[in-house]
């Protein structure tokens, strides 16, 4: 890993290149790893491994997340190019950074946030498999995992959807005004034991914005 100079590559700047050994990846995220002729990676065995990472990432501590964050997404990124030889269901269709103010406590996958106000954005290098929420102070973030979904109505405005379960609300599908084709987030297994037990009382529609939309 590291900066080197490319001559067949037309740039002024040098290049950054990183190669992974397998065992590197099994040392970080609890996957298998098996000789390359014998690799055969199924969609299931790409979601462990990419929830592994955001439960890793969301238990780091608050002062040295940025630094772990780091190390942790580039471990992802070639996790992540791995696996992309194999077909596997499609990923988010959220572009860009939404603004939300959220009115009630919620889940996010496996993490539980306070109310308040929000940015969700797509994590770079993640192949649209993850999706991140910071509190508009800074203070407050959490990394879950999304594929696509879709709906025959049309949304007329963004908005984030949240799963309602007496006083618990789990943010489920996030639309752009105009598109049909939005993200889902990935149940967590709270929410499975909490539909199990309770039924679901309705979705609470939550209108969000793009920072583009504000001016920003």
């Amino acid at each position: 890993m590291g900066w080197h100079t490319d001559h067949s590559i037309s740039r002024d700047r040098p290049v950054f290149s990183a190669t992974y050994d397998l065992r590197c990846l099994a040392d970080v995220l609890p996957i298998s790893v098996a000789p390359p002729y014998a690799l055969i990676i199924s969609w299931r065995q790409k979601r462990e491994a990419i929830t592994m990472f955001i439960e890793t990432v969301n238990k780091t501590p608050a002062s040295s997340k940025g630094k772990r964050l780091g190390y942790l997404l580039s471990l992802l990124v070639a996790l992540v190019f791995a696996l992309t030889i194999y077909p596997t269901e499609a990923n988010a269709q959220i572009v860009g950074d939404i603004e939300v103010n959220i009115p009630f406590q919620f889940h996010a996958g496996n993490a539980r946030l306070p109310a308040g106000k929000y940015r969700i954005h797509v994590l770079d290098d993640s192949n649209q498999a993850v999706m991140e929420i910071i509190s508009a102070d800074g203070s407050t973030s959490a990394l879950f995992q999304v594929l696509e979904a879709q709906t025959h109505n049309t949304p007329g405005k963004n908005e984030l959807i949240f799963n309602k379960y007496g006083n618990r609300y789990f943010l489920t599908t996030l639309f752009d005004a105009g598109n049909p084709d939005g993200s889902r987030v990935v149940e967590s297994d709270y929410e499975k034991r909490i539909s199990q037990q309770t039924s679901l009382e309705g979705q609470e529609h939550v209108p969000a914005q793009h920072r583009t939309q504000q001016g920003k």
